[in-house]
């Protein structure tokens, strides 16, 4: 399953669905343990399930973050002001 995917079943539940983020975190640890589906980067999709549990933005914002890390960068440019609070963003100037 693509990360894509999973960003979008977030954005899906949290605001059509308004599930609150705990339940989301809930079902994706589920769906991350799930015998029958493929992930392409499973590790980096758990640190970002727990940024997003911890944290104050969107998923595909803590993913965006894993991906930069995995590719050695140190931080992400963002216009996301809240997300300037956390380490690895930076604001776009």
């Amino acid at each position: 399953m693509s990360d894509v995917v999973v960003c979008e079943t977030v954005w899906v539940l949290s605001s059509s669905y308004k599930t609150p983020r705990g339940q989301i975190v809930s079902l994706l640890r589920s769906l991350f343990r799930a015998r029958h589906l493929e992930f392409a980067a499973v590790d980096q999709l758990v640190r970002a399930l727990e940024d997003y549990r911890e944290g104050c933005s969107d998923f595909a914002n803590y993913i965006i973050r894993q991906h930069a890390r995995s590719c050695e960068c140190d931080s992400v440019a963002t216009f996301v002001a809240v997300l300037l609070k956390e380490r690895g963003f930076l604001a776009v100037r």
